[in-house]
């Protein structure tokens, strides 16, 4: 009974605070979500600018980059420390496919959504994908230059790094163009790692060991590109050259300016979308509808509509300045009225206040008769009672941790007090794997290696299956709508609670809400 009671005051609490929240913010849980970079160039700046823009748009969203520098392992890191961190979600550009896909498969296994973007990774483990179809740029690329070359001639390809699906793409739709014409050679490919001092000594080392007559240079990207052009510059090679690449970026030096100029015959417009990104990802934590593979759209860049799409792209970037403009203009605004309204907002919360004690009051009176009619049926019918009595521990407990193996009085202790710092906490949204490793006094991931021995589950996994079956009990009494128990047990957001109930007992909550 005492913590019935408990339990009836966190509702109550929580409906006084949530119509206190809802007087001044209609704001609802603000969904954590991680953008984990493969690495650091004008490409990435400009999709993460369209991202932070894009967060204009959702007043419940909290963005955190993160850049690996092109190292493999601590790309690796950032993912695990952000999956154990409890974010909702999080986005990545995987360096390698097959040397990411291991730990995006874990960070899967863990709960938490992943959307990978303009990289693959080697497997169907994951919730989303968004890019452009490498293989057909390197296809369309390979044809524009074997008109170009009217059919004959050398060319020299620049790749990007090793091992990265748009390398990997460029580079087979790229050849299986140039097989098209048997008078046109690829006669050297050289690795680089998209930057332009990459593309530099590429290009230096092939000039060095005596590749030097060719026509045509394809690199995988415009710095790549760039870089090309300064080491034949440095070479000594003074006869003209065809050099393309790939981006297309609306940036001073960027690809479209290089078209125009004359400096690269040719780029195709690699586009970011952070806008469209967020989206996706948006949708996938509503509970929204979404595509798990987005294919972007690009264009060819030749000097015949460089100077149209670069006016184009010029007219999204006023509007996008224009955007940001009145959104801080509006962030101000709502301070002001903020400050205006709270006399109103204090008397209303009163009101408010004293409505929720009435109906909380005979939901209460209403709960302790169900009990009293359960303690009579225990007092009557021995079976019923045992019936009884299992459903009033699972809701007393609130949390059951079986073990895989036998046991011992370390692990005992262990489950008990892990037991107890869960079902102390299972009603507070703010609980994560941090809170509970403070309380037991220990590190996270000494307490996801202990969990995972005892109950096969990672930390995150005993939290919300522990919440899903209080929830089901709660359910099943019919005393409580959806949103309300959803609440009660910890979760932020009714729709996100409807989701993971769903996925963990393959029905609506509604459902047994329509049986009770």
């Amino acid at each position: 009974m005492h913590q019935f009671k408990a339990f009836c005051t966190r509702i109550l609490i929580a409906a006084m605070l949530v119509g206190l929240m809802a007087s001044c913010n209609s704001r609802s849980k603000k969904y954590v979500i991680a953008v984990v970079q493969c690495s650091q160039d004008s490409w990435r700046e400009k999709l993460n600018a369209e991202l932070q823009a894009a967060t204009y748009f959702y007043d419940n969203v909290e963005l955190r980059f993160a850049n690996a520098n092109d190292s493999v392992e601590l790309q690796k890191r950032l993912l695990k420390q952000y999956a154990d961190s409890g974010v909702d979600m999080i986005i990545v550009a995987p360096i390698t496919s097959a040397e990411i896909t291991p730990t995006v498969e874990q960070v899967m296994d863990s709960g938490i959504p992943v959307i990978t973007f303009d990289r693959k990774i080697q497997s169907n483990k994951f919730t989303a994908h968004i890019g452009c179809d490498n293989y057909q740029m390197g296809l369309t690329m390979g044809k524009y230059v074997a008109a170009e070359m009217k059919g004959k001639g050398k060319v020299v390809e620049i790749t990007g790094m090793q091992g990265s699906s748009p390398m990997i793409e460029r580079h087979r739709g790229f050849t299986d163009a140039i097989k098209q014409y048997p008078d046109i050679s690829i006669i050297a490919t050289a690795p680089g790692n998209w930057k332009e001092q990459n593309g530099y000594h590429a290009m230096d080392s092939l000039l060095r060991s005596g590749v030097r007559e060719f026509d045509y240079v394809f690199a995988h990207n415009d710095r790549l590109a760039l870089g090309a052009i300064k080491a034949m510059k440095a070479n000594g090679i003074t006869r003209q050259v065809d050099v393309c690449g790939i981006d297309a970026l609306n940036v001073p030096g960027g690809g479209i300016e290089l078209v125009k100029k004359g400096t690269l015959t040719a780029s195709y417009i690699y586009p970011t979308k952070g806008d469209k990104l967020l989206e996706v990802a948006m949708n996938i934590l509503r509970g929204k509808s979404y595509s798990k593979h987005t294919m972007l759209q690009s264009e060819l860049v030749t000097p015949a509509n460089a100077q149209v799409i670069q006016m184009q792209y010029d007219e999204i970037a006023d509007r996008q300045h224009q955007l940001k403009q009145l959104n801080g203009k509006i962030d101000n605004y709502l301070s002001q009225l903020s400050l205006q309204r709270m006399a109103l907002v204090l008397s209303a919360g009163l009101l408010l206040l004293a409505v929720v004690v009435i109906i909380f009051q005979r939901r209460i009176v209403h709960l302790r008769k169900s009990q009293s009619a359960m303690s009579a049926l225990y007092s009557t019918d021995i079976s019923r009672a045992a019936i009884a009595a299992e459903e009033h521990t699972e809701v007393e407990n609130r949390i059951h941790i079986t073990s895989p193996m036998p046991l011992h009085n370390e692990s005992e202790s262990f489950a008990t007090r892990l037991r107890e710092v869960v079902q102390a906490h299972l009603c507070d949204s703010d609980m994560d794997v941090d809170m509970i490793a403070q309380k037991l006094g220990m590190s996270r991931t000494a307490l996801y290696r202990k969990v995972k021995a005892l109950t096969g589950q990672s930390v995150v996994e005993l939290i919300r299956e522990s919440r899903l079956k209080l929830a089901h009990t709660m359910l099943a009494q019919g005393h409580l709508s959806v949103s309300e128990v959803a609440y009660a047990v910890g979760f932020s957001s009714p729709a996100y609670f409807t989701k993971c109930y769903k996925d963990f007992f393959g029905h609506t909550p509604k459902n047994i809400k329509n049986q009770s």
